[in-house]
């Protein structure tokens, strides 16, 4: 079963023996305690791939002809599964979306690097001082990334575009959820998890405000945090993935 905002903060201020609220922005507490509930949501969903959370998108072309290969991640998405680019050839008009294989970078650079910038079909590129060469006679065939949300690929087809095109990416991962501070908010997470996330907001809660744990909360997150491992690991370990979460989750 799922609740809403307000039915959370009320759940959470009854178990502290606090005082009664018709909105989260009654009182001063209500509002921290919102504030915590906000903060559980995001750490939750930072730590674990809920897939309610997938979806597709589409990656951001460069928009800088001195680096056709060069895209970047959406600022809502969290985690990159695969990629699919749409391969069709100069004067075809059905496309052909193709996987585009992830490789490490230094693999990548080993596939990449020994081709000859004197050929005609071979360019490069400088990215942060650093060279990366590609083909400019095929679409790409293989990707990898660089930082936290920058992506290079192996090649583009200069005689169909000037750069990778945004419109030609097929992407499916984790996206960042909105959580609204609104008291008929209710937070997008599976209902076999609300429990577990309601219990880690509560224990929150009783440590910040109260400075006392909540023993009945601890347990029941706990709990949660096992369920929620095993469900994990359901998910195949040879599905290729990009993570963004070393920023995720600051300032919130």
């Amino acid at each position: 079963m799922k609740y809403t905002l307000l039915e959370i903060v009320q759940e959470i201020l009854s178990d502290m023996d606090s005082d009664e609220v018709n909105s989260i922005s009654d009182t001063t507490e209500s509002l921290q305690v919102a504030g915590i509930v906000k903060e559980t949501y995001y750490h939750l969903v930072s730590q674990n791939d809920l897939p309610e959370h997938t979806g597709l998108f589409q990656l951001n072309a460069s928009g800088d002809n001195t680096k056709p290969v060069l895209m970047t991640m959406p600022s809502n998405a969290l985690k990159l599964y695969w990629i699919k680019y749409d391969k069709r050839k100069d004067g075809e008009t059905n496309s052909v979306f193709d996987t585009v294989q992830f490789l490490e970078l230094d693999d990548f650079l080993e596939r990449t690097q020994p081709t000859n910038v004197d050929e005609t079909y071979v360019d490069s590129m400088t990215v942060d001082g650093f060279e990366f060469k590609f083909q400019t006679n095929k679409a790409p065939d293989y990707w990898t990334a660089l930082g936290d949300d920058t992506l290079v690929f192996d090649s583009y087809d200069s005689s169909v575009d000037t750069t990778l095109q945004q419109s030609k990416t097929y992407c499916y991962g984790l996206l960042e959820p909105t959580f609204t501070l609104s008291d008929s908010y209710t937070p997008d997470i599976d209902a076999t998890e609300f429990n577990w996330f309601v219990n880690e907001a509560k224990k929150a809660a009783f440590a910040k405000l109260k400075q006392v744990r909540d023993p009945i909360a601890d347990e029941r997150a706990k709990r949660g945090w096992v369920r929620s491992q095993r469900n994990r690991e359901k998910t195949p370990a040879n599905v290729p993935f990009y993570s963004r979460f070393n920023s995720y989750g600051r300032n919130r």
